[in-house]
């Protein structure tokens, strides 16, 4: 059998009590990355035995403050420096490295530990209190590349318990090779586990790659270096500074009391295989309790006490252990080392299991780009720092001031300190996750105590904000954790429309009969998405008797109350005899006299189910009232949602796009439809006879589908012709890139079009010289200056109007392939008048673009001379660029006849001008125009011109 697509079996019903939700097809790699933990998680703690053991038989317990004081010393900046070393490198890449080097270093403490050298165990008390820290840093990163956040929040106690499993064996390690070879060979059975986990990396690349995990942007961020400014972050934050205050209490106990643990070894052993073997037991029993806490207790502490209770549990065991080791001194000293060891036993295992669990919480409310930043630098530079302080503390044992055993006044005082702290940060924690609310930082599948009296009161307080959106992240976090009853039903009349709706779902899905007369009122709202949501409510709450209910209102006065009065009997009703009167009552209002009434009409046509009412939808989406045709569309966008696309109304939406102020429904509406429409819009988009205004809001409205599809068909409709329509092609490409980050252009293509429009500008540029006869206009990159201030003409203005088009959109292709702020930079640099600051841009150009497009791109730009810049229109795209001012003319006479789209309005600027000039030599060729052209602008023009009154001698 299967639950929610995973078996029912004992050992998955198992890992559901470890708070894992493990699917089946994540089961291997799930597994794996346990297998990995464990080995870690051994290797951790059967180095720390013979770390203890050995510190403690060669230099003593007394000497612990100065190793603690090296450790927090050297640990942060080795570990900088290894990221930086790393940098850049991919992590199952860095990983086999830095095992291998650890490896290594363990042969070698193996070797130096044969030596009479004390300084060798402090060095590997050091060295290894580090490279744990290391080792399991960068299992952890890779971890959280390896799975994305919702897969990290479902396996993440799964594998963490491989680790407290790892632990137990870790330390049994130990003590099987003291017993058997001697202490020594613990060092090389930890290189051993840790060599074990080499093959673990290469299958668990291979599954990773198999599964199509890759970083997460939480990932990414979480590796890099905490960047300046995190501590001032955690400074200016109350619940950050109470969290940091934790962590640094906590630590600082923790570290006393591994001095008093370690005391009582050496008191009580004087052989190093004995040492280690007790540590290694010692170390198997912290890892065992808390795995058997983590599994048992743990959830259920935290459902039960709460966020607060659940962070003075630690503390209140570590007063009483510490209280029991005193009395324990006064009067049983044999029981001394039993004591230490329980305590001991007990603030590892609660540290690891409850207390860490209780203490992630506490980051719930940081937001999410913040959290890897804060907490890196708490859990690692705090706790640094905190070693360092504990260890200064320690330092009046080694010198003779305090004992081992009186050193507990000292930590029964922290723990006081440290059981005030919980109260405060619980109180922050309630204040930043009301904040996070009102920001919504907080997503409702994150990790809640739902129990905790502190968070209940947190959410039902939101709910009572005049801010709509804390109101609803609030309401999504009751019912996400099963909390929904305590939606309150006078929600029903706040003052936002999406509170309103939720708070129906919400009632609805609850059946709660009691909010019927509230839900009752909600059926006249004015929002037509809340009275449906009413409807449906109403229908739930009151079972058969709702079209009974509803067939009064269908005479209401209120035209939104017999509008969803309408929707209602339509909806529910279950023969054609009870639907009849809502019909009747819906054609009446669609051809009311009163545009408001008909608004609605067409509100309640959108909600009517069915697809006999669409020919009602046609008068209203031409209906004189926009605001009526407003209604119709959004109706439209309803059906299109609930039913899929309805043809029938597409190409009437595309024409409705020349409306202003319809424009940005039509285009939800359009979007609405899916990808089935884009063939029509397309069509549309090309068709040159389409009006003009339609044809430059459709690129916009293409960019909005999905975003392969929308690329493909943009790109596959340039160019076409009219170069401003190209422009908004080009435009709507640039939004979709800006939209979808990963999103790639193909470089040929676009390469291909960066071309089309370099020969486009470099003809229009040709014919401008011919015009001018290279005199009146100078070329200065992509800017044109006038030698002599003079008015443009209208073909020149044409002209050079087209060419800036060309510009803009070539740069705009560009920018779809490289980076888009630099090269508008560039265009922007091209356009000064300082001949310093173009070269700038156009080095950059040369050095950036690829060579297929190189030459043609620095020939459009680039501060040429006329004559070198009409050699490379030749020479690239043969371009005429002899003939003068007739054969120019001609040329673009001759294309707009030939009915090239883009020549159009260049034609008829040519015709005026052979008109104005009264130019002989073309005289056949405008009297052709005139005659045979199909283009009415064209032929009027020419009409206009032969007609006029000319001199004889003219040639006319």
């Amino acid at each position: 059998m299967t639950t929610n697509g995973r078996p029912t079996t004992w050992h998955w019903r198992l890992l559901g009590r470890l708070g894992t939700d493990i699917r089946v097809e994540e089961t291997q790699l799930a597994a794996l990355l346990f297998a990995y933990c464990f080995l870690i998680g051994a290797f951790q703690f059967a180095a720390k035995s013979i770390r203890q053991s050995s510190f403690v038989d060669s230099l003593g317990w007394s000497q612990l403050p100065f190793v603690y004081l090296a450790v927090a010393a050297v640990a942060w900046p080795l570990l900088r420096a290894w990221t930086r070393l790393s940098r850049g490198a991919a992590l199952d890449r860095v990983i086999p490295r830095s095992t291998a080097v650890v490896i290594g270093s363990l042969v070698l403490f193996w070797w130096l530990y044969s030596q009479p050298w004390p300084w060798a165990r402090f060095v590997f008390y050091v060295w290894i209190s580090i490279v744990t820290l290391l080792v399991f840093s960068q299992f952890w990163s890779w971890a959280s590349q390896l799975l994305d956040p919702r897969q990290a929040r479902r396996l993440f106690a799964f594998v963490l318990s491989g680790a407290l499993v790892g632990g137990v064996a870790g330390g049994q390690v130990a003590v099987l090779a003291s017993r058997g070879l001697g202490a020594r060979s613990t060092l090389l059975a930890s290189a051993a586990l840790l060599a074990a986990t080499l093959p673990l990396v290469t299958r668990i690349r291979s599954v990773s790659r198999v599964a199509g995990t890759r970083p997460t942007a939480a990932a990414r961020a979480a590796e890099s270096d905490n960047p300046p400014g995190t501590l001032a972050e955690i400074w200016r934050s109350r619940h950050l500074r109470s969290v940091a205050g934790l962590m640094f209490v906590s630590i600082m106990v923790a570290q006393i009391t591994d001095l008093q643990f370690n005391w009582a070894v050496e008191q009580a052993t004087d052989r190093l295989d004995q040492r280690t073997m007790i540590f290694g037991n010692f170390f198997s029993a912290m890892a065992l309790v808390a795995f058997v806490l983590q599994l048992a207790f743990t959830a259920r502490i935290q459902r039960t006490l709460g966020v607060g209770a659940s962070l003075r549990v630690l503390p209140v065991v570590l007063g009483v252990g510490s209280a029991a080791l005193l009395a324990a001194a006064a009067l049983v000293p044999q029981a001394l080392i039993h004591v230490v060891a329980g305590l001991k036993i007990g603030e590892g295992a609660l540290r690891y299991s409850l207390d860490q669990g209780t203490r992630e919480l506490l980051y719930v409310p940081v937001p999410e780009e913040l959290r890897p930043r804060v907490k890196t630098t708490i859990d690692v530079l705090l706790q640094r720092v905190a070693r360092a302080v504990a260890a200064v503390l320690l330092l009046t044992i080694t010198v003779g001031w305090l004992t081992p055993v009186s050193v507990s006044w000292v930590v029964l005082a922290l723990i006081a300190i440290w059981i005030g702290m919980t109260w405060s940060a619980r109180r922050h924690y309630v204040a930043s996750f009301r904040e996070g609310l009102l920001a919504r930082r907080i997503d409702p599948e994150e990790r809640l105590d739902p129990s905790d009296a502190a968070t209940l009161e947190a959410l039902v307080v939101s709910l009572g904000s005049t801010e709509p959106r804390e109101v609803l992240d609030g309401i999504d976090l009751l019912v996400a954790q099963g909390r929904g009853h305590l939606v309150t039903p006078l929600l029903l009349h706040h003052d936002s429309p999406e509170v309103r709706r939720r708070t129906l779902e919400v009632l609805r899905a609850l059946e709660r009969r009691d909010a019927r007369a509230g839900v009752e009122r909600l059926v006249a709202d004015d929002d037509p998405a809340v009275r449906a949501e009413a409807i449906r409510a109403l229908a739930a709450l009151t079972g058969a008797d709702a079209v009974g209910l509803l067939a009064p209102k269908l005479r209401d006065h209120d035209p939104r109350v017999r509008g969803a009065a309408i929707v209602g009997v339509l909806q529910l009703a279950a023969d054609e005899d009870a639907r009849r009167p809502a019909r009747a009552a819906l054609d009446r209002m669609l051809v009311d006299a009163d545009p408001a009434v008909r608004r609605e009409g067409a509100r309640a046509l959108g909600g009517t189910p069915g697809t006999t009412l669409h020919n009602r939808m046609l008068p209203l989406l031409s209906d004189p009232d926009p605001e009526v045709v407003r209604a119709a569309v959004r109706s439209v966008r309803r059906w299109t949602e609930r039913d899929g696309v309805i043809f029938l109304f597409v190409p009437i939406l595309v024409s409705l796009l020349r409306e202003r102020r319809l424009k940005h429904d039509v285009r939800e509406a359009l979007v609405a439809c899916g990808e089935e429409a884009l063939p029509v819009l397309v069509h549309f988009l090309r068709d040159p006879r389409e009006y003009f205004w339609v044809r430059l809001a459709l690129p916009k409205t293409i960019a909005r589908f999905r975003a392969e599809a929308a690329r493909d068909v943009l790109l596959g409709s340039l160019p076409c012709g009219e170069t401003a329509v190209e422009h908004a092609i080009v435009a709507g490409l640039a939004s979709l890139r800006a939209r979808e980050a990963r999103l790639r252009f193909p470089i040929e293509v676009v390469e291909e079009q960066v071309i089309e429009q370099a020969r486009r500008y470099l003809r229009a540029y040709a014919r401008l010289h011919a015009l001018t006869a290279g005199g009146d206009v100078e070329a200065q990159g992509i800017r044109l200056v006038w030698r002599a201030p003079r008015p443009a003409r209208l073909l020149e203005q044409l002209l050079i109007d087209r060419m800036t088009d060309h510009v803009k959109n070539l740069f705009g292709l560009l920018s779809l392939v490289h980076r888009p702020r630099e090269v508008w930079m560039a265009y922007e640099q091209l356009r000064s008048g300082d001949l310093r600051v173009r070269s700038h841009a156009l080095e950059f150009l040369d050095n950036t673009l690829r060579a297929t497009v190189r030459r043609q791109v620095i020939a459009v730009i680039d501060d040429l001379p006329s004559d070198e810049r009409l050699a490379e229109a030749s020479e690239l795209f043969h371009i005429a660029t002899s003939g003068g001012e007739v054969e120019a003319l001609r040329g673009m006479v001759q294309a707009a006849a030939d009915g090239d789209v883009a020549a159009r309005w260049l034609g008829a600027g040519a015709l005026a001008w052979i008109g104005e000039e009264r130019i002989g030599a073309l005289d056949g060729l405008v009297r052709e125009v005139g005659r045979e052209s199909a283009d009415p602008l064209l032929r009027e023009t020419a009409r206009w011109i032969t007609e006029r009154e000319v001199p004889a001698a003219s040639g006319w």
